[in-house]
């Protein structure tokens, strides 16, 4: 399970873009990795996930993403823990469409606190987005990686012929502590 201020809609999902290469996993492993997307067919992101435990591994969406990087995750702790160094603190604020309206608010003020300012909120990456550090964004995430470590894939590889299934549950699992 997700740290409680993650849980609790307090602080954000800490997203980190990463090159699209993946060192090919063994039968074994390949078959503990399912691909999601959540609630519908059209949805942009694919999410690869550990079946054994459910912990969501990375995601792509394909509008920004193909064929050159994913997102993995840098506080989903304790289930996913990635030891980056030297990872330079976020600019924006993505997708606070899926956060209620006062979380949102409350996000602001926290960082207005603790920083001084607030970082820029890109409700809806779909809609035109004219904020500096979402537009270099975008344009980071379409740089090949290079070199290409040996043995590797790109997401879009692994997940060939893998079944993408729908999950409509996600968003209510995870917060059906907050409702009631």
């Amino acid at each position: 399970m997700p740290p409680a201020a993650i849980r609790n809609l307090d602080e954000p999902v800490d997203l980190l873009y990463i090159d699209s290469q993946i060192i090919k996993p063994d039968s074994d492993t390949l078959a503990k990795l399912a691909v999601f997307k959540l609630n519908d067919s059209g949805a942009s992101n694919i999410n690869l996930i550990a079946t054994c435990c459910g912990t969501v591994l990375l995601t792509e969406n394909n509008e920004f993403h193909v064929p050159h990087t994913m997102a993995t995750f840098n506080n989903l702790r304790p289930l996913l823990n990635c030891d980056f160094l030297n990872v330079p603190k976020s600019k924006l604020n993505v997708f606070s469409k899926d956060w209620p309206v006062e979380r949102r608010v409350s996000l602001a003020s926290k960082e207005k606190s603790e920083g001084g300012e607030s970082l820029p909120q890109i409700f809806n990456p779909r809609l035109p987005v004219e904020e500096d550090a979402f537009t270099d964004l975008i344009s980071a995430l379409q740089i090949e990686a290079s070199p290409k470590p040996e043995n590797s894939l790109s997401f879009a590889e692994l997940r060939e012929g893998m079944e993408v299934k729908i999950e409509n549950a996600f968003f209510s699992e995870a917060r059906s502590h907050m409702t009631g």
